[in-house]
C-alpha cells in the first residue's frame, strides 16, 4: 500500500490498491465506488487557506467537490476539490456548473500547484 503525505508530514492518506473489475474503465469503477475512498487531509487543508478560485474572496475557503459523483455513494475524491467561497459553494450545490470540465482543469491546476509547491509529494 502506498501512503500520500503532504510535505509537513500531515495530511496522510491511503491509497486503494483494489481491482478494477474487468469491462469497467478506471473512471467507471471511480463513479461506482470500486476504488474507495480518496482522501488527501492534507491538500484539503491547504486549499482552505486558498482564495476563492470563482470570486477571489479571501481565505478561508470552502473545498468544493465536483457534484457529478452526487448520485453515486461516495464523494468525489479531493483531488477533484476547488476553493470556493461559501456563496460560490452554496450557489453550485443549489445550481450546479454549466461546464464541469472546466472545473476538473481547474482542480488539476490547483493539484499540480500543490506539487509545484512541495505542499504534496507521493511516497512509496
Amino acid at each position: 500500500m502506498q501512503r500520500h503525505v503532504d510535505a509537513q508530514g500531515q495530511g496522510e492518506a491511503r491509497v486503494n490498491h483494489r481491482i478494477v473489475p474487468p469491462g469497467l474503465s478506471f473512471e467507471q469503477a471511480l463513479r461506482l465506488g470500486y476504488t474507495g475512498p480518496i482522501r488527501l487531509p492534507g491538500y484539503i487543508a491547504w486549499l482552505k487557506t486558498l482564495p476563492c478560485h470563482h470570486c477571489l474572496a479571501p481565505a478561508p475557503s470552502d473545498p468544493s467537490h465536483p457534484n457529478f459523483f452526487k448520485s453515486q455513494r461516495n464523494k468525489a475524491p479531493d483531488p477533484l476539490a476547488i476553493p470556493e467561497c461559501r456563496d460560490d459553494h452554496e450557489c453550485y450545490e443549489r445550481n450546479g456548473f454549466p461546464d464541469e470540465e472546466h472545473r476538473l482543469a481547474r482542480a488539476a491546476l490547483f493539484m499540480l500547484q500543490a506539487i509545484f509547491e512541495g505542499r504534496l509529494k507521493w511516497v512509496g
